[in-house]
């Protein structure tokens, strides 16, 4: 039997000794004269490459510029990049070093743009890093198919010093951004990494107003996020605008954080005195308006006591906070609306409904709560000329529906 069978999956007998470091099996085998060390697996790995990713030195070492890596760049393999690859994004200093002496190219990319620097930065392998820029050589700003950058990776994983590192390189590009329009402060941000997110506006000539193809900023990603450390940093910022828009819906950072429920950052973007709490994104929609179709009450509260907003703002399709929360059985949410005198409670949408018609159609819990409130009208009629109670889908809805009216002393028309 040849000492090159493979198994099913394209392991050779040496394969199986790299991967697993034995040092003297490696030996023999690589004595033999008819052992190729350049057999690839069904996945393309070789020996080294198993060897490199495992960080077994004294494999690469024995075999080193001596006898393994030697004998796979005299041969013209190529795997001695890509084993370069794996020991760098495995963090093995000593392996790294091994292969860098063996002339390797430390710029090569896989077939995804990824470098060697990439790798270890974005698993946050400091040494390794050090190691990589220490040539003087290697590509710092190098970017990936997609655009991404070392910077990116590691600020994204939130791996402060080794984005310490790249920025001491003084021609590191601190602004890049993917193809997405997504820079390395950004990623920073959507990490909640509020370390990195100083290191990176210390720098001074980045920009915390920059916007991706869709308009997200920096304090979008953080405040969708709920990072109330990071949006602090970031508003500390004289300069950053918090009333950029997305170009789509969840239209400012305040509407998204209002969405998602998270009140410390409502709070600190409310402090900041030119925040327009009334903004609306391209449907129109308000932050009051998502954050009481998300049911959060706090944020609700939040909204009405330091906003100024208009409880009554509607969207394109003319639906109000009100008409929202009633909607989508959110009662907490109505009473809390219900609790101020400048609330429409009556107002329609595009199609005639009333806050009560989206109640009775979906949610009894919260047409319970609009019925007790005696400004809402249940006469009233949607372009169809449906009432509210013609708009009752189940029987017991229907019953809830003539409960809450005698209770509450309203009259009614029983439809057939």
């Amino acid at each position: 039997m040849g000492a090159d069978v493979q198994d099913k999956d394209g392991r050779t007998v040496l394969i199986w000794a790299a991967i697993n470091g034995h040092e003297a099996v490696v030996r023999l085998l690589l004595e033999r004269g008819d052992v190729n060390a350049n057999v690839q697996t069904k996945n393309g790995e070789t020996a080294l490459m198993w060897a490199a990713w495992g960080g077994h030195e004294a494999v690469v070492q024995w075999g080193g510029h001596e006898a393994v890596v030697q004998l796979l760049l005299e041969r013209g393999d190529v795997s001695a990049e890509r084993a370069l690859m794996r020991a760098a994004q495995g963090g093995h200093e000593a392996v790294v070093r091994l292969l860098l002496e063996s002339d390797v190219d430390a710029n090569a990319q896989d077939t995804d743009g990824n470098t060697p620097l990439m790798r270890a930065a974005g698993s946050g392998h400091e040494a390794v890093v050090r190691l990589l820029l220490e040539r003087g050589d290697v590509k710092a700003n190098a970017q990936t198919k997609g655009g991404e950058t070392a910077l990116m990776r590691a600020a994204g994983g939130g791996h402060e010093a080794v984005v310490q590192l790249l920025l001491e390189r003084g021609h590191v590009d601190a602004n890049a951004h993917d193809t997405h329009g997504m820079t390395a402060l950004m990623r920073a941000a959507e990490g909640g990494h509020e370390a990195v997110l100083g290191l990176l506006l210390g720098r001074g000539d980045v920009n915390a107003n920059e916007q991706t193809k869709d308009g997200v900023t920096a304090l979008m990603r953080a405040a969708w996020g709920g990072h109330d450390a990071v949006v602090r940093l970031l508003l500390e910022r004289g300069d950053v605008d918090a009333n950029a828009q997305v170009h789509d819906t969840h239209g400012t950072a305040l509407m998204q954080a209002a969405e998602g429920g998270h009140e410390a950052v409502v709070r600190l973007l409310l402090q900041r005195c030119n925040t327009n709490a009334n903004a609306q994104d391209k449907y129109d929609n308000t932050s009051l308006i998502w954050a009481a179709g998300s049911g959060h009450e706090s944020v609700v509260r939040l909204l009405l006591e330091k906003g100024h907003v208009n409880a009554n703002a509607q969207t394109k399709a003319g639906e109000t906070a009100l008409m929202r929360a009633a909607g989508r059985g959110h009662e907490a949410v109505v009473r809390l609306l219900l609790e101020g005198d400048d609330v429409d409670v009556n107002v329609q949408d595009k199609n005639g409904r009333t806050a009560l018609m989206y109640a009775t159609r979906y949610h009894i819990g919260t047409m319970r709560v609009l019925l007790a409130d005696p400004r809402v009208d249940v006469d009233a009629k949607d372009i169809h000329g449906r009432t509210a109670q013609m708009r009752v889908t189940t029987k017991k809805a229907l019953s809830e529906f003539l409960r809450a009216c005698n209770n509450n002393g309203r009259t009614w028309v029983e439809h057939p």
